[in-house]
């Protein structure tokens, strides 16, 4: 009976704990609870993006926990002097890869199951992937009372500015463009925003938990592709985020790279210079 019983939890998957989130994932949504600009420019102006929703790279140190802090992605900025500045919906950090680290757009490789034929995000061994490839999303809510290294002091970060909860919030994401043959799925749906409506809702506030999953036709891809958002309130709570952009490029497939290669020995050897 206990064998059977246990076999049973096995097959529900309750043998272990499912955490509330991964260690140390990428992104996360945040409120922005910061009224005031503290430094830079315009510090001591009014902060264009308090109380607004907030896409939020988490930028991890391991060495140093206590030095773990958010990137602002999808913010509210000024632009213009100080004394006149113009508040814009977006910012100079506003796209994936950050363009500071020089790294190139995240990859789009050959994809299986329901997407073979296709390449799609998240799978890649680039650099680029390994930092920012990972695209599931929480509420930053989800780091409070962590118990893994660091986690805390993320969540505590910048002065508590994201600690704000999200309770009564219906989270959507907004689309604002892409390139054409981009798509993107929620692992149901091939692509969530079909249809004439630009929102699709990821999630209910603090327990948001959603990944998207990008994808182009492995047949006709090629070249960048990006697609640019912001995130929604359904309920109207908080402020809209300002936009952010995904970057990706289409890397072949392997019998792809193959043919390509062959093809150029073959041009070299027609170019070669005959011998007496």
């Amino acid at each position: 009976m206990l064998l059977r019983l246990a076999l049973l939890v096995l097959a529900l998957g309750w043998a272990q704990p499912v955490l509330a989130a991964p260690l140390y994932n990428s992104y996360f949504v945040g409120v922005d609870g910061l009224a005031t600009l503290t430094s830079g420019t315009y510090s001591g102006l009014a902060n264009p993006n308090a109380g607004r929703l907030t896409y939020l790279y988490a930028h991890w140190n391991f060495d140093n926990p206590g030095t773990n802090h958010y990137h602002g992605i999808g913010a509210y900025s000024y632009t213009g002097p100080a004394g006149s500045p113009t508040s814009v919906s977006t910012n100079a950090n506003n796209a994936l890869p950050e363009s500071y680290t020089g790294l190139g757009p995240l990859s789009l490789i050959e994809g299986s199951g329901a997407f073979a034929g296709r390449l799609v995000s998240g799978l890649g061994t680039a650099e680029q992937d390994h930092h920012y490839g990972d695209l599931q999303l929480f509420s930053t809510q989800v780091l409070d009372g962590s118990l893994a290294v660091g986690e805390q002091q993320m969540f505590d970060s910048s002065g508590g500015r994201w600690t704000g909860s999200l309770a009564g919030s219906i989270l959507a994401l907004e689309l604002v463009s892409r390139t054409e043959g981009l798509f993107v799925s929620d692992g149901s749906a091939l692509d969530v925003f079909s249809g004439p409506n630009p929102l699709f809702t990821i999630g209910s506030g603090d327990e948001l938990d959603w990944t998207p999953l990008f994808w182009v036709d492995g047949a006709s891809a090629s070249g960048i592709y990006s697609a640019t958002f912001r995130l929604i309130d359904l309920e109207g709570i908080r402020g809209d985020s300002g936009t952010f952009t995904f970057n990706f490029q289409a890397v072949p497939e392997p019998s792809v790279l193959i043919l390509l290669a062959s093809g150029l020995v073959l041009l070299g050897t027609l170019r070669r210079p005959l011998q007496d």
